[in-house]
């Protein structure tokens, strides 16, 4: 009962803090994620499990750049050459605002529960972002 408060404490602390919302959202934060973050019994355990989950989105997110990145919507070369530097930008933006604020998690309380909620966050706003891309 103890394990089942923290999680819902960090979620909900890592949602509350970022104004994201998964309302309805029933699915799992990355594949195998819901099975690990079971057995984890330690803090550390449980960035093993949100470290796997980074990385499985991380990859995605690259995938889906990549595919943004070559299937321009528009015909002309100028244009498409706008699209990608405005991709890059946006990207680069995104970057920054996870890093900031998951650097705000990792010292919010001066708790272990930083860790894990600034990792909860970037798991989550990268799942997020790799959706988006690959839409």
């Amino acid at each position: 009962m103890r394990k089942i408060f923290f999680l819902l404490l960090i979620t909900l602390s890592c949602l509350c803090s970022s104004g994201i919302s998964n309302a309805g959202d029933n699915e799992e934060s990355a594949p195998g994620f819901d099975a690990c973050m079971d057995k984890a019994e330690t803090t550390a355990a449980m960035l093993e499990c949100v470290s796997s989950g980074i990385d499985y989105w991380d990859k995605a997110l690259a995938e889906n750049y990549a595919l943004a990145e070559k299937e321009c919507p528009f015909e002309s070369e100028k244009e498409c050459a706008e699209y990608r530097a405005r991709l890059g930008e946006s990207m680069q933006t995104w970057q920054a605002y996870r890093d900031a604020t998951a650097a705000h998690l990792g010292q919010a309380s001066g708790g272990s529960v930083d860790s894990l909620s600034a990792a909860m966050f970037i798991l989550e706003v990268t799942k997020i972002q790799a959706d988006s891309l690959g839409q």
